[in-house]
């Protein structure tokens, strides 16, 4: 399961109109601990904003899944419940998730995330709410494939001296 980091970072940007302001913006890491996320972010970020930025704050942020689909502009905070059955004490009982997805409206982020939802199997569910979140972009977390040394292949030349 995915441990999620919200991290704001402070920098200046040249607005429209040609004005400099300090702008806060959010972004969401996967990573283990938040020495990992503060590698990670000036890492991913160094390419992405040019200017000079400072962390403001890195804070785990509680979400089930997250949902990067197509044709979106913001990302979105969805509060999702469902009715789960416990079997020890053999009654049903209400779960909430946080969830996010990338989309264009609320109502856009609510249809993708309704058949999201119902393509992975779950039948019953409700969405109580739905905001907008300040996440500019999402890094999950990307496996390091291991670099193995490529064997080198000698070739030798050998004198064949033949005995008779």
């Amino acid at each position: 399961m995915a441990t999620w980091f919200t991290v704001r970072i402070k920098y200046q940007k040249e607005q429209a109109e040609g004005k400099i302001a300090k702008v806060t913006e959010g972004y969401l890491f996967d990573a283990i601990t938040y020495g990992e996320v503060e590698q990670r972010v000036f890492a991913e970020l160094a390419s992405l904003i040019k200017q000079e930025f400072s962390i403001v704050n890195i804070s785990k942020t509680q979400l089930s899944d997250v949902f990067y689909l197509e044709n979106g502009e913001k990302w979105f905070k969805c509060k999702v419940t469902f009715v789960e059955f416990d079997e020890k004490t053999e009654k049903e009982k209400k779960v909430n998730q946080n969830m996010l997805i990338y989309a264009l409206t609320v109502e856009d982020a609510y249809l993708k995330l309704s058949e999201s939802l119902r393509d992975s199997g779950m039948k019953y569910f409700d969405i109580p709410s739905i905001s907008e979140t300040i996440i500019a972009d999402v890094f999950p977390y990307e496996k390091e494939e291991p670099v193995l040394p490529q064997k080198k292949q000698m070739v030798e030349e050998a004198d064949v001296i033949e005995e008779f």
